[in-house]
C-alpha cells in the first residue's frame, strides 16, 4: 500500500515538502552507517591488496633464498664461431679467460655396407625389395670394441628392414646402429655405424653359423666406408684427444661441440645476472609495498584528506618490521659481509625540502663487484641459517610468513573489516527498509491527524460565525 499524500487543504502547508525535509533529519544516522560501510569497505580491500603485494615480496625473497651456489658463481661463455665449435654448458668451475680452440680432426665412427647377396645358384644378386623375405637364419656376433662377443639373431623370414629394427631395438647392447640405403635402382643394402673414437672400432662375424656371410656383413665381403678414430683440437696450443664429439672439460668447465675443422675463440667471462635480477626483484617488490604503505597512511594537510589506512599502528608497524628485517646486520655475521649496505642496497637517505620514503636502491656495479670478490659471503649474507644466525633473506622470509600466511594478520585484518561491513549493510538493510518508511508513514499520519483536526476547527469555526450572524439579522427566523 502506498503512503497516503496529504495535500495540506485545511492548514495551508506543503505537507510533502515538510514530511521530505523532516526525513532528512531522520536519514542523518543512515547516511553515518553508508559513510561507515564505505570507509571499512575500502579499508578491507586495501589490506587484500596489501597482503597481494606482500605475499609477492615474500615470493621474490624466497627466488632469492632458492638460487644454488653455483647461481652465485655462474659462467657465461660464447664461441666466435658457431658453426664450428659451440658452447652447450658453462660450469661454475670454468676460469674466466679468453682461449683459442683449433679442431684439427673430427671424431668419426666405423661404418660398414653389406656387400651383394649371393642366391641359391651362387649368383651374386642385389635385394630389390627391402621388405622380402632373405632365406638366411643364424646368429652374428661383434668382433672387437667395448661390445665384443654381443649377439643378434636373424630368421629366415627376415626382410633387410626386420634386420634393421632387430638391431636398432638393441643398439645400446651392441654399439651400432643400422638402416636400409638403396645404393643403386633395385639394389638394397644395409649400412651399419657405430659410436665414434678409435675404442668402438668393430667387425661382424658369423656365431657358429654363414649367416654374417650370406649377408655380406663380415670384413671380407662388406666394405668398411669408415673406420672409428679419435679427434683432436688444441686448446691454447695444448693438444687434446677426444672419442666423441660432444666434449666436456676440453676448456675446464665448459661442453663444447665440433662441427668441422677450423680455429675459434672460446671466451669465458662471470655471470652475475641472476643474483643481481634476483636482488633487484627484490628491492623492486619492497619499494612497491613501501608506496602503497606510505600512500594508504598519508595526510594531506591541504585538502584535509587521509589515506585509506591512516593512523592504522599495524600498518606502520609491517613498514618498520620490514624495513628492520631487511636493513639491520646480521647478528652474529663474521664474514666479509654482513649487511646490504656494504654490498651497495642502501635505503634513501632523508633530504631537507623532500619527503622521506625509506626506499631502497641497488648499486649494480657495486653488488657486482661483491659479487666477484666473495660470492660465498654475499651468499650468506641472504641464505645462511645457523641458530641465532639469520641471513637477511631468511630472517625477512620468516617475518613475512606471519602476515602473509592463512589467517595471518593481512588476511585476517580483511576478514574482521569485511564482518564489520556485512553488519553494517545489514543495519543499512534494515533502516531502508523498515525503520524509515515507519517513521514517514508515522509523520504522514499526524499531519493527515493535524490536517482533520484543523479541518474540524474550521468548520466549527464557520458555524459559529453563520450562528453570530444571524444574531445580529432581526429577519432570520
Amino acid at each position: 500500500m502506498g503512503l497516503l499524500k496529504i495535500p495540506g487543504l485545511a492548514s495551508g502547508l506543503d505537507t510533502d515538502n515538510l514530511i521530505k525535509t523532516l526525513m532528512t533529519l531522520e536519514k542523518r544516522p543512515l547516511t553515518a552507517l553508508t559513510q561507515k560501510r564505505d570507509t571499512q569497505t575500502n579499508q578491507a580491500n586495501a589490506w587484500r591488496d596489501l597482503n597481494q603485494r606482500v605475499m609477492t615480496l615474500q615470493k621474490r625473497i624466497e627466488e632469492l633464498s632458492n638460487l644454488a651456489a653455483s647461481d652465485y658463481s655462474a659462467r657465461k661463455s660464447s664461441s666466435s664461431d658457431t658453426s664450428l665449435l659451440s658452447i652447450s654448458e658453462s660450469r661454475s668451475t670454468a676460469q674466466v679467460g679468453s682461449y683459442s680452440v683449433e679442431v684439427t680432426t673430427l671424431a668419426t665412427a666405423t661404418a660398414w655396407q653389406s656387400g651383394l647377396m649371393v642366391d641359391g645358384g651362387g649368383v651374386a644378386k642385389p635385394v630389390s625389395d627391402p621388405d622380402a623375405d632373405l632365406g638366411v637364419a643364424g646368429t652374428i656376433k661383434v668382433s672387437g670394441g667395448p661390445k665384443d662377443g654381443k649377439t643378434f639373431t636373424v630368421t629366415a623370414t627376415d626382410s633387410l628392414n626386420d634386420i634393421v629394427k632387430t638391431i636398432n631395438e638393441k643398439s645400446a647392447e651392441l654399439g651400432f646402429t643400422a638402416s636400409v640405403s638403396q645404393v643403386n635402382p633395385g639394389d638394397y643394402r644395409l649400412v651399419l655405424k657405430g659410436n665414434t673414437g678409435a675404442a668402438n672400432d668393430f667387425a661382424l662375424v658369423d656365431d657358429g653359423g654363414t649367416v654374417a656371410a650370406g649377408l655380406k656383413l663380415t670384413s671380407a665381403d662388406a666394405t668398411k666406408v669408415a673406420t672409428a678414430a679419435n679427434g683432436s683440437m688444441k686448446v691454447n696450443g695444448s693438444t687434446i684427444s677426444f672419442a666423441e664429439n660432444t666434449v666436456k672439460d676440453a676448456v675446464g668447465g665448459l661442453t663444447l661441440t665440433v662441427s668441422k675443422t677450423g680455429t675459434a675463440t672460446v671466451t669465458i667471462s662471470k655471470d652475475n645476472a641472476k643474483v643481481i635480477d634476483a636482488v633487484k626483484k627484490v628491492v623492486d617488490q619492497y619499494n612497491t609495498v613501501l608506496d602503497f604503505i606510505n600512500e594508504k597512511t598519508s595526510y594531506n594537510s591541504e585538502t584535509k584528506t587521509a589515506g585509506t589506512l591512516f593512523g592504522d599502528a599495524r600498518v606502520n608497524d609491517l613498514r618498520d618490521g620490514i624495513r628492520r628485517v631487511l636493513i639491520e646486520p646480521v647478528e652474529g655475521q663474521t664474514a666479509a659481509y654482513d649487511s646490504l649496505g656494504i654490498v651497495g642496497i642502501s635505503s634513501q637517505g632523508y633530504t631537507k625540502g623532500s619527503a622521506y620514503t625509506g626506499k631502497l636502491s641497488v648499486d649494480q656495479d657495486k653488488l657486482a663487484k661483491a659479487l666477484e670478490a666473495n660470492p660465498n659471503a654475499l651468499r650468506d649474507l641472504f641464505t645462511i641459517n645457523d641458530g641465532d644466525k639469520q641471513g637477511v633473506a631468511v630472517r625477512a622470509r620468516t617475518y613475512l610468513d606471519n602476515y602473509t600466511k592463512t589467517g595471518g594478520i593481512l588476511q585476517g585484518r580483511a576478514d574482521a573489516l569485511d564482518k564489520g561491513v556485512q553488519l553494517l549493510k545489514d543495519q543499512i538493510k534494515r533502516w531502508e527498509e523498515q525503520i524509515l518508511p515507519k517513521r514517514e508513514e508515522r509523520l504522514r499520519a499526524q499531519f493527515l491527524n493535524l490536517e482533520k483536526s484543523m479541518s474540524t476547527l474550521q468548520n466549527q469555526g464557520n458555524w459559529m460565525s453563520q450562528q453570530i450572524k444571524s444574531l445580529g439579522n432581526p429577519n432570520s427566523q
